[in-house]
Order: C-alpha cells, then structure tokens, then sequence
C-alpha cells in the first residue's frame, strides 16, 4: 500500500514536471491585443490526454487562486464534473458556493463542449451577469500532448 502511495505521489509530480506555461507579456499582448483587463496563458502538458490535462490545469489554477476563495472553490468544483462526451455540450450552474466574493454572488456558471481532440471550457466563476463568458479555457490534443490556451476578460 505504501509503495502504491509512493508510486501515486511521484506519477502526479511527473505530470506537473510535464506542464509547461507561457504568460509572457509577449503572448499576452498577441492574444489580447490592448485589452488591458485581458490576461492569456498557454501551456502545453506532455504524454497525456485531455481529461488528465483538465484535471491538472484545474488542479494547478486552485493552488493559483489564493486571494479569491469563491473562484477557488469553484475551480474545485469543476474539478468534480466529468467530461462530456464527443459532441456533447454540457451547461452547469453551481449555487452556494462557499468563500467571499466582491462581487457578493455565489453562483457559477460553466460551459463545455467536447469535440474528438479539443475540450473548450467556458465559465465566469461566480461573477453576477449570466452567458457572459469571462474565462475561454481550450485544451487541444495533438498526439501524445495537450495544449490549453487560456484567457479572461
């Protein structure tokens, strides 16, 4: 049991070791142009498929969020949704969620569509206006890696 504990701890450090980001001004600057309440980020995460490089990202955007508890507790919470299907759409609201919000509002919305080889997220994480699309999440397979292209405005 030990040794399975051990072998689980160092697959997922492997899988962080596997993921590697750019949020450069450059890149930020080509994807939102001058946008100034715009931020972009692109990662590319090796040997993996797309479920394992959502989770990861999501993993990875909770250990971000410390300031907004109410956006990490939503991250968490998608955490928990499964994937749709091949050309399944999926629209998911979630109420009361925990944490402080300066917005005051405690309801999330999220958006995934799941083609062959690409998972687009759409969500804004507890902010107060429904179907606006803050946050664009899109994680493309392209043979044995995942690339994720993120951006929020």
């Amino acid at each position: 049991m030990k040794k399975l504990a051990i072998m689980l701890i160092l697959s997922v450090m492997q899988a962080n070791a596997n993921m590697i980001c750019d949020s450069s001004m450059e890149y930020v600057k080509k994807i939102c142009q001058d946008v100034y309440i715009c931020s972009a980020e692109k990662c590319i995460v090796k040997n993996t498929d797309l479920q394992e490089a959502y989770k990861l990202y999501l993993q990875r955007m909770v250990k971000k969020e410390l300031e907004d508890s109410v956006q990490k507790e939503g991250a968490k919470m998608m955490l928990n949704l499964p994937l749709p299907t091949v050309g399944e759409i999926k629209k998911v609201i979630f109420k009361d969620v925990p944490g402080d919000s300066y917005t005051g509002n405690d309801i999330c919305h999220v958006k995934m569509e799941r083609t062959k080889d690409m998972l687009i997220l759409k969500y804004d994480l507890c902010y107060d206006v429904q179907d606006v699309e803050f946050i664009s999440t899109i994680f493309k397979q392209s043979g044995n890696d995942v690339e994720i292209m993120y951006r929020s405005y």
